[in-house]
């Protein structure tokens, strides 16, 4: 399902994914599951099927979650390849951002790192 976890700070995370091919749906998408694990416990996310994002709060800095997502029609799917991701610890979350100039026909990429 073209599953990717991204850590968005030391407590969240920004999880997207594509929907199941046609021939592999077994009926009419009605939810999707979001399951991350850690070593603490598992966090369970239930997101319409009309999303194919969702962001995941209240998680503990510097773990590492694995996660999975199932596509749910009438029963669950099975579970998506697993993705590994790591929230950083308090305080030490970086922001990236990326701008792209133009100049005289050519383009380049300035990637600035704040925090």
């Amino acid at each position: 399902m073209g599953l990717t976890v991204r850590a968005t700070s030391s407590r969240s995370v920004s999880v997207t994914w594509m929907p199941p091919l046609r021939d592999q749906q077994n009926g009419i998408l009605r939810y999707y599951l979001i399951i991350l694990t850690s070593a603490g416990g598992t966090v369970t996310r239930n997101v319409s099927s009309n999303h194919q994002s969702a962001s995941i709060a209240g998680l503990s800095p510097y773990t590492q979650y694995n996660c999975t997502i199932q596509a749910g029609t009438i029963a669950i799917g099975p579970s998506s390849d697993m993705f590994t991701v790591y929230t950083p610890q308090d305080g030490e979350f970086k922001k990236k951002e990326v701008t792209f100039n133009s100049n005289m026909n050519r383009a380049f990429c300035t990637l600035a790192i704040n925090g």
